[in-house]
């Protein structure tokens, strides 16, 4: 899997990575939030679309086991988002304690 960094998104690698619909990582991300709306225009500037999730995050699923209604929310959440997003192009997973990005073409 290639890997990119930050800089990368505005010097056309990530560009060029997206429209051979290649799988890749984006690493050393100091603003994860303002990465992924530049991948999110890049993306839908080559009509695609794409799901954001963040990794882990249906182990707050797991959290229903100590509070039923925290796990039950968490699964309601995850469903609606991806039924919103219905056959991607690309899975961006973000990985906040890295600083990271795990982009995979589904297309």
């Amino acid at each position: 899997m290639a890997k990119y960094t930050y800089e990368d998104l505005n010097n056309g690698k990530v560009q060029s990575a997206l429209t051979s619909h290649e799988d890749f990582v984006i690493k050393d991300i100091p603003d994860l939030g303002k990465a992924v709306n530049k991948l999110e225009k890049l993306i839908e500037g080559n009509n695609m679309s794409c799901r954001i999730y963040t990794a882990g995050r249906s182990a707050s699923i797991l959290a229903g086991v100590v509070s039923p209604i925290t796990g039950i929310a968490s699964a309601v959440g995850i469903a609606a988002h991806r039924l919103a997003t219905i056959n991607p192009d690309y899975e961006i997973a973000k990985h906040p304690l890295d600083g990271k990005l795990n982009l995979v073409y589904k297309g």
